[in-house]
């Protein structure tokens, strides 16, 4: 199985510019993902595995890539999520309801609170 990719962009809380800085500062080291989104997914993250990390704009281009291996792949509903959860993740995602305004933000829909939703934890490879 192939790992998925891990793709950003800027959203109403985050500008490009702050998303920027946080990657390339490895500062940025997890982010919240939709559903269930381990190795048994074919969009999944498999622990181990070496994947891409891509930056956009908010016009849909390209500013970064960066190599990046998968360390954790944590499965909670996104009631459960805490702040603690959400260390190393986007600095505008605090806590559960940031995730959830996040993640309707990008999929254009509302996201319930029973809603499946996965950690990915990433460490940058050397350059």
């Amino acid at each position: 199985m192939r790992t998925a990719e891990i793709w950003f962009r800027p959203n109403p809380w985050l500008t490009f510019e702050e998303l920027s800085a946080t990657i390339t500062e490895e500062r940025l080291v997890a982010t919240p993902r939709l559903g269930r989104r381990d190795q048994r997914n074919p969009k999944g993250y498999r622990v181990r595995s070496r994947t891409v990390l891509r930056l956009y704009d908010a016009k849909g281009k390209e500013r970064l890539v960066r190599k990046v291996k998968i360390t954790a792949a944590d499965i909670r509903k996104l009631w459960q999520i805490s702040g603690a959860d959400l260390e190393g993740c986007e600095p505008c995602y605090r806590g559960s309801f940031d995730v959830e305004q996040g993640l309707a933000f990008y999929e254009q829909k509302p996201i319930a609170p029973a809603t499946t939703i996965t950690i990915v934890r990433f460490k940058y490879e050397r350059r």
